[in-house]
């Protein structure tokens, strides 16, 4: 639940040498540049940082310090038997309602292989699930081992966008040597602008793969964050046989080789080293 107005990127103030101060407080300090109302009922702060070229963007480093806390100051209570009870309740009810928020769709009335616009929970104090400054798209896909979904939009300009392929946990396969993920940084654009998207459990040969991992439905997710008016693009979809798959494609669509394919792969694995190599 969004227990406070959130900061976007360009809401925050960044010094010079590319830092910047944030304050978590109840009320606002005198010269605070950059304030995160906190009050008794906040349990957590989010912090999403986003990627769009993994091997370009650093990933932030992120200190955070208890003012009247410090060093030398009166060390925390120990934590007492009754306390840990009560967090494990908690987690164990975080877990029971995670798996019945985020399982698959009913049977009854599932559609498979379309792409659909969710609704945009408000950006306001109590909101469920809210996105601050993002919109979403998703759809149910579900694939015999001979077929392929074809997913093609123009993109609409945004701060950056990402369409990524997940199980029916809306978990992805191992991104290290996977390709699970498309940004509008990685993506391959077609000569009048589109972008083709192809979920396959083989290589299609196209740029754009969404490698599904040995998996046989699951969710795909678009992200766009700060998009122009608020919007996701229009989708078409369509599922195609496999084998048939370069047949359908038009006169110049992009290709890949295998040896190109080995390179793109090599690239995502290094950027994945890149975000953790602490």
């Amino acid at each position: 639940m969004l227990d406070s107005e959130p900061l976007l990127g360009p809401d925050i103030v960044v010094e010079p040498d590319g830092t910047m101060e944030i304050i978590c407080s109840k009320a606002r300090p005198p010269g605070a540049k950059n304030w995160l109302r906190i009050t008794e009922a906040t349990n957590h702060i989010r912090v999403r940082q986003l990627f769009d070229d993994w091997n370009a963007e650093e990933p932030m480093a992120i200190h955070i310090e208890r003012i009247g806390g410090e060093a030398g100051e009166a060390p925390p209570p120990l934590l007492e038997p009754q306390e840990m009870i009560a967090a494990l309740g908690k987690a164990a009810a975080f877990v029971r309602k995670s798996a019945s928020a985020w399982g698959p769709p009913p049977l009854e009335g599932r559609v498979e292989n379309q792409v659909y616009d969710l609704p945009t929970p408000p950006t306001r104090i109590g909101g469920i699930d809210a996105n601050p400054g993002g919109v979403m798209s998703v759809a149910w896909w579900a694939l015999a081992p001979d077929e392929a979904l074809v997913i093609e939009f123009t993109p609409v300009p945004s701060l950056m966008w990402s369409v990524e392929l997940e199980n029916v946990w809306w978990v992805t396969a191992d991104y290290r040597w996977r390709l699970v993920e498309v940004t509008d940084a990685q993506a391959a654009l077609e000569d009048d602008g589109r972008c083709r998207l192809v979920v396959a459990h083989q290589d299609p040969g196209t740029p754009n793969w969404l490698d599904t991992g040995t998996f046989s439905e699951g969710w795909v997710r678009y992200r766009g964050m700060l998009s122009e008016g608020g919007r996701s693009p229009a989708w078409t979809s369509r599922l195609v046989k496999l084998g048939d798959f370069a047949k359908t494609l038009p006169a110049g669509a992009k290709r890949i080789t295998p040896e190109a394919r080995k390179q793109q792969i090599a690239l995502r694995a290094a950027g994945v080293r890149k975000r953790y190599r602490d």
